[in-house]
């Protein structure tokens, strides 16, 4: 079991790794960890940062899970067109499952949370 010590240095390394990834725009990215286990949270501006920092985290030496629930969001000042809204939700929809069988269930929707 790790002590509040440790999970804060686990803590620190994983800021460490992220922004130290030049692919992790790390600003609006918050870590918490407890006993290797860390979750992302917070925002980036694309599903690509979103990616590179659970690689970066799981690089991380104590690293044993990651949790994401980092959003994706448009920056302050920046837009999105119709289109790329539409290709951003069927993403959405398809990796969740709700967009199977080219049907969409507006039923009960799932918290936006992943495991890298």
């Amino acid at each position: 079991m790790l002590t509040d010590s440790e999970n804060a240095g686990l803590r620190r390394a994983v800021y460490v790794g992220l922004t130290s990834d030049p692919r992790v725009s790390s600003q609006h990215i918050h870590v918490s960890a407890e006993r290797g286990s860390v979750t992302l949270s917070g925002y980036v501006t694309s599903n690509a940062q979103k990616e590179a920092a659970c690689v970066a985290t799981r690089r991380v030496k104590g690293v044993h899970q990651v949790t994401d629930t980092v959003a994706v969001a448009i920056p302050e000042g920046g837009y999105a067109n119709g289109e790329q809204m539409e290709h951003r939700a069927l993403l959405v929809l398809t990796s969740s499952g709700l967009g199977e069988h080219g049907r969409v269930s507006l039923g009960d929707l799932p918290l936006p949370l992943q495991r890298c």
